[in-house]
C-alpha cells in the first residue's frame, strides 16, 4: 500500500479538494482492510502514541469545506475520542467512501441528531467556538447553534487521530510529520485562505511540536494570556482549552 507521502507526490498538480479526498480514501483502505496487528493500528501508536483500540476514522476536518469562503476557521492538536459516539460515527462511515467524506463535511449538522449527540463535545462547540465568537465579534451565543456553526466554520486538527487526551501524543519521526500531515495541513489552510485570524486551541502545550517547524512557517509570542502568531502566512490566536473572555482583552 502506498503511503502519505507517496499520495501527496502523486497530487502535486492536483487541485486541493482532490489530493484531499485521496489522502481520506487511503486512510479509509487502511482502516478497512489493515487495521490489526502488524498494520494500521500498531503503524499510528508507534508513530503518535495515541490510537484507541476502536476501529476509527481519521478526522481531518470537520464543517462545510465544499464552501470555504469566508469560513472562521478553530484549530485543535487532535481529536477527541470518548468511547461512545465515535463507534456509531465508524459504522455510518464504514459504509462507503461517500459516507465518510459527508459525514466529515457535514460533521456539525450530524452531531446534532439524537444518536451522536454527545454533551462533551456539545460543550465545546457551545463553550468554546461560540465564547470566541461572541467576545471577538459580538455575534450572539444564541445564534451559534449547530445549523450557523455547520455553514460558519470549519475545524482543523494537527494530527487526525483520535485520543482520550493529548497528554498522550507523541511524534517518533518529527521530519516525516512535517513532510506529510503539515504539507496536507498547508494546503488546507491555504484553500480555505480564510480572512479572520485562525483560532488555535491547545496551548501551551501544542508549543512543545510547533517548536520543531524547521521551516518557520509557524511563528509566534504570547501576549499576556494568550498567543499571537502567522501559520502559513496566516494570522493565528493560540488558546488555551479553557480560555475566558478575560483572555481576550488585550485584542
Amino acid at each position: 500500500m502506498k503511503n502519505l507521502k507517496e499520495i501527496i507526490i502523486e497530487n502535486k498538480n492536483s487541485d486541493f479538494l482532490t489530493l484531499l479526498k485521496d489522502v481520506l480514501k487511503w486512510e479509509k483502505e487502511r482502516v478497512d482492510k489493515n487495521f490489526t496487528k502488524g498494520s494500521y493500528f500498531e503503524d499510528i501508536n508507534s508513530r503518535f502514541g495515541i490510537f484507541p483500540k476502536t476501529k476509527l476514522y481519521p478526522m481531518y476536518f470537520y464543517g462545510d469545506i465544499e464552501n470555504p469562503k469566508d469560513k472562521y476557521v478553530f484549530m485543535g492538536i487532535n481529536p477527541s475520542y470518548t468511547g461512545k459516539m465515535e463507534k456509531q460515527e465508524y459504522k455510518d462511515e464504514k459504509i462507503s467512501f461517500n459516507n465518510y467524506y459527508d459525514f466529515l463535511n457535514n460533521a456539525f449538522l450530524k452531531w446534532k441528531e439524537k444518536r451522536y449527540y454527545n454533551d462533551k463535545l456539545f460543550n465545546y462547540l457551545k463553550r468554546n467556538i461560540s465564547l470566541y465568537l461572541n467576545e471577538r465579534y459580538n455575534i450572539d451565543k444564541k445564534d451559534i447553534n449547530y445549523e450557523w456553526i455547520q455553514k460558519n466554520v470549519v475545524n482543523l486538527e494537527f494530527l487526525p487521530y483520535h485520543s482520550k487526551s493529548a497528554n498522550g501524543l507523541v511524534i517518533n519521526n518529527i521530519n516525516d510529520y512535517f513532510e506529510t500531515y503539515f504539507v496536507v495541513l498547508e494546503k488546507f489552510i491555504k484553500y480555505l485562505n480564510p480572512q479572520k485570524e485562525i483560532v488555535i486551541f491547545g496551548f501551551p502545550k501544542i508549543i512543545e511540536l510547533l517548536k520543531l517547524d524547521k521551516n518557520k512557517k509557524i511563528e509566534f509570542h504570547k501576549n499576556g494570556k494568550i498567543y499571537q502568531g502567522k501559520l502559513f502566512g496566516y494570522d493565528f490566536i493560540g488558546l488555551n482549552f479553557r480560555f475566558s473572555g478575560e483572555h481576550l482583552k488585550l485584542l
